[in-house]
């Protein structure tokens, strides 16, 4: 079943062998995967990635749905929806009352509406200028005057996930991450050539910064930032 849905996977998605192999290595699994076949044949599936999410001091079990698709063969036939459907019921006999995605396209939002989904979270992006040196390369050393550090990260750091962890975990309603899926970001970072940028002083990290490249404008753009001072933020 994994090589057929992965097979599905890239004759629908645009993603690199690398990335591939990675998502399957390390996030595909028959417990989460859900799919429906035409003979031998995988005609559509997704994958219910398991993400507890904080709501008022409680913590809930939620689905998120990765991987959607279906054969360019058998679109528009209702073959999505039935899919859905099995997952819902599966997520039910589970106890799972919440399921959460993010649509790739903007014409999914409207599709998955339909199916029950609401717009609950939006997304904003900051650019991200690196102080350098006369290499014209990011410097990353402690500034004497300001007393900063600022470090990257492209290998697992206990006290950067404990801080992520901690930051996270203080949002009223917000998707956790654990350790396993803290890894999974780092691997993808660094296929996409991101890191994860720190801002530091004696007393520990005040600002970290999940960062990807912006393949459009050749820059670095912020998928998500945490801090704790307000200065920190604008640093």
């Amino acid at each position: 079943m994994r090589e057929k849905v992965k097979k599905l996977w890239k004759l629908c998605f645009n993603d690199n062998d690398e990335f591939v192999n990675m998502y399957f290595n390390l996030r595909y699994n028959s417990e989460v995967n859900v799919a429906i076949e035409s003979g031998d044949e995988v005609i559509a599936a997704l994958q219910m990635l398991p993400y507890p999410i904080t709501f008022h001091g409680n913590s809930i079990p939620t689905a998120y749905i990765s991987g959607a698709c279906t054969h360019p063969d058998y679109r528009s036939r209702g073959v999505m929806r039935e899919l859905l459907s099995q997952a819902f019921g599966r997520m039910y006999r589970n106890d799972i009352a919440f399921t959460t995605l993010i649509p790739a396209e903007p014409w999914l939002f409207g599709y998955y509406a339909r199916v029950g989904y609401a717009t609950a979270f939006r997304y904003g992006k900051r650019t991200f200028h690196l102080p350098t040196d006369e290499t014209d390369a990011p410097s990353l050393t402690s500034s004497a005057e300001t007393g900063w550090c600022f470090q990257a990260y492209t290998d697992y750091d206990e006290d950067v996930y404990q801080y992520l962890n901690r930051k996270m975990q203080e949002r009223p309603c917000c998707l956790q991450h654990t350790k396993t899926d803290f890894y999974v970001i780092l691997v993808d970072l660094n296929l996409s050539c991101g890191c994860i940028f720190t801002l530091s002083d004696e007393s520990g990290i005040a600002a970290l910064a999940i960062v990807y490249p912006d393949e459009e404008a050749s820059k670095l753009y912020i998928k998500e930032l945490l801090a704790d001072t307000p200065e920190a933020e604008h640093s």
